[in-house]
């Protein structure tokens, strides 16, 4: 053996000492790029490279994070300790891949469009204008007209609590009132409709049961207040009760006319509406008998409808008429 290859021989010997010297980091926790965390290699050369290049920068961060970084096949580094968050949308309860949305439905899948975290009272009051997509959640139907739409409800009421939703192509068959729900769609002040002209609409593209049921109380309010476009539109769409002594009495060219009349109770009235429940249709003259102009109630209940320029209470049933005395 000549003097050089000696040197050359224990050049390569104190280069491998060294590195396995260097593996070792201040938590006892050893990384390496290429190989295995034994840091060793069928291939001398490259260890003491990897040794003196990659793991002086990785010891440092593998004490922080306590965590060991391996290098992949195509040179690209990962870390295990990071979950892969980029596959949820987190929009409207839906997800795509193996990530988890906010919630789940029990009617159907839900919209991934909208501005979630709306409610109601931010439609109705101005805060969210015409022609914005939104989606509402657990919300309640007080009122369902087959085959056009229906109305929701916050559970905690109130003004500006509830709003007209068309629901389209919807089968209203699976729902009552009561289902709490979630929905999607498009507001506007110009549903379509010439009878519903200027109501508070959302124009649903989805519309789904979020899961369970809630009873919701009429609120009350005074006739004069509904009386009056402006206190009056407040409550709009909401589900209300106005009591007194309240006088059946034409509107319009005609008793009935249209399908409606107009409670009075001194200077101050109110339409009631057939949207809902049609007292004047034959199926229900068994209801009222005696039913006419002059026939009073103590109480009268419904959602706040509006049409044809006016707020209209739109009774559900005959049982949101109270207190009855036929005419004369």
């Amino acid at each position: 053996m000549t003097l050089r290859s000696f040197s050359v021989l224990l050049s390569a010997c104190l280069a491998l000492t060294a590195c396995d010297d260097s593996e070792e980091t201040p938590g006892g926790a050893g990384t390496t790029s290429g190989g295995d965390e034994s840091g060793t290699s069928d291939t001398p050369t490259n260890i003491t490279v990897t040794a003196s290049a990659t793991v002086t920068d990785s010891a440092s961060a593998t004490a922080t994070a306590g965590s060991s970084t391996t290098e992949a096949t195509d040179g690209s580094t990962t870390d295990p300790t990071v979950a892969d968050t980029g596959s949820s949308t987190g929009e409207l309860g839906s997800s795509e891949g193996s990530g988890e949305g906010s919630g789940s439905s029990t009617g159907g899948d839900r919209s991934t469009g909208g501005m979630a975290g709306v409610t109601v009272y931010d439609v109705q009051d101005g805060t969210i204008g015409e022609d914005q997509e939104v989606a509402i959640e657990g919300v309640v139907i007080t009122a369902i007209a087959p085959g056009i739409g229906v109305f929701v409800q916050e559970v905690d009421g109130g003004q500006f609590s509830g709003v007209y939703v068309d629901t389209g192509d919807t089968v209203l068959d699976a729902f009552a009132i009561g289902d709490l729900v979630d929905l999607s769609g498009v507001t506007t002040e110009n549903p379509g409709s010439t009878s519903l002209g200027e109501l508070t609409t959302i124009v649903a593209d989805s519309f789904v049961a979020a899961g369970g049921t809630m009873k919701l109380s009429p609120e009350s309010v005074d006739l004069a207040d509904l009386s009056d476009p402006v206190s009056a539109e407040p409550w709009e769409g909401v589900l209300v009760t106005t009591s007194g002594t309240l006088v059946a009495t034409t509107f319009g060219a005609s008793f009935g006319q249209f399908g409606e009349f107009q409670v009075v109770d001194g200077e101050d009235a109110v339409l009631v509406d057939n949207f809902l429940y049609n007292i004047f249709a034959k199926e229900n003259a068994g209801d009222f008998e005696g039913f006419g102009e002059g026939s009073t109630f103590t109480d009268v209940s419904g959602v706040l409808n509006f049409s044809f320029g006016n707020h209209k209470i739109a009774p559900r049933s005959a049982a949101e008429y109270a207190g009855f005395t036929p005419a004369g």
